[in-house]
């Protein structure tokens, strides 16, 4: 973080001007104009060690010149010399108490000493009024790392969403992000199996983290086991089934899935994910009929559930009613407009209607997002369910 922090604070030396009160002049006045010019310059070219030579033979002749003992903490920051800088910036603030670009530097100094309360103390107001970009960027980074180190994890992860929110692309920030969130799940499943190990969470806990790493028999062990200890506990079948489906896209595989999805099911009668996925297994097994009334009652229970309304337009198509099939896929494309599978399945069901203007409308945007996906990674699943896909060989060009 340093040497990212360097090239921000060099853009401050050529912002801070070294002024001198016109009293400390009289008796070196020579002697301080030569200095003053030797680290302005220094400074301009970006020479950090010869800067800090002539702000210390500076600040010996000007002890009341607080603009010098920030630009020499600046100096001494960017040398790593963090200590030495804090010393400085409080040398300059209590100078002149309304440098505030001396004590935001000195709380990016609290938070690498280890004075984490105090570096908040700064810090915290300064990022809630961002100024610069760079530098809220860094004060960001500095301020989240001292609540982390105070145990204060809902306020980093707040800092954290924050940063996201102004950098989303950022790889340092989204590095650290990941991380805290990394740190903070490995310290609570450490606490549960302190606390639980023989729970359902446990189980849960594990059976996730074999999934996660696409080890989908130990996922499945781990699945059945949490099953055992609570058979009554929501989510547990639901998370088996789709296990199943990501293990494989066979017959097989899918009817256990579809057995799991019934289950859960009976726990929870009316959620659109259990029915969505319910409905999709038919689909893929050829029961076009239960497909149907699963698909439905996903979207009476959820109407903004754009994969439902695919699913639902898809087998609407399959069963020839095209007229039927358009509402639903309009509907989702509402939601998404980027779902290329929609836009494939418009496409399709335009040119069953006749309308080939908005057919061919539809297949150039579905060309254009298949282009980028495949430029890209896959995308994750929505939702924690299985989105729509076209199956290998079902796309067709028009006549």
């Amino acid at each position: 973080m340093k040497l990212i922090a360097c090239g921000i604070i060099v853009a401050l030396f050529l912002t801070t001007i070294v002024s001198v009160p016109a009293e400390s002049q009289q008796p070196n006045q020579s002697e301080i104009k030569r200095y003053s010019v030797e680290a302005q310059s220094a400074l301009s070219q970006r020479r950090p060690e010869e800067a800090a030579s002539a702000l210390e033979q500076l600040a010996r002749l000007t002890p009341n010149a607080p603009e010098v003992f920030a630009t020499l903490g600046t100096v001494y920051y960017t040398q790593g010399k963090t200590a030495e800088a804090a010393r400085n910036f409080r040398r300059a603030l209590r100078l002149n108490p309304e440098l505030s670009e001396a004590e935001f530097m000195l709380g990016l100094c609290d938070a690498e000493l280890g004075l984490y309360q105090d570096a908040t103390r700064i810090l915290e107001p300064a990022f809630r009024r961002p100024h610069d970009p760079g530098m809220e960027r860094l004060n960001g980074l500095e301020l989240q790392k001292a609540y982390v180190e105070l145990g204060d994890y809902g306020k980093a992860s707040a800092v954290f969403d924050e940063l996201l929110r102004r950098y989303p692309d950022d790889p340092e920030i989204l590095f650290f992000s990941s991380r805290l969130y990394a740190d903070r799940a490995e310290q609570s499943m450490e606490r549960l199996a302190l606390v639980a190990p023989e729970s359902v969470w446990i189980a849960r806990a594990k059976a996730t983290v074999h999934e996660y790493q696409k080890e989908y028999d130990a996922a499945t062990l781990e699945y059945r086991n949490a099953i055992r200890i609570d058979p009554t506990q929501p989510g547990l079948h639901f998370a088996l089934g789709r296990v199943f489906l990501e293990k494989s896209s066979q017959s097989p595989s899918v009817s256990e899935a579809l057995r799991e999805f019934e289950q859960e099911s009976e726990l929870q009668p009316q959620n659109p994910d259990v029915e969505y996925e319910i409905g999709d297994c038919y689909r893929r097994l050829g029961d076009s009929g239960q497909a149907l009334a699963h698909l439905s009652n996903a979207v009476q229970y959820n109407p903004n559930f754009a994969e439902a309304q695919i699913g639902l337009g898809r087998i609407l198509i399959d069963l020839n009613r095209p007229k039927d099939a358009l509402d639903h896929l309009l509907t989702a494309v509402h939601d998404d407009g980027n779902n290329e599978i929609t836009h494939y399945l418009l496409f399709s069901d335009y040119r069953t209607l006749g309308n080939r203007v908005d057919a061919q409308r539809e297949l150039e945007t579905f060309r254009r997002l298949h282009k980028m996906r495949n430029a890209q990674e896959a995308p994750s699943q929505a939702r924690g369910i299985v989105k729509q896909t076209l199956e290998s060989g079902t796309m067709v060009e028009p006549e």
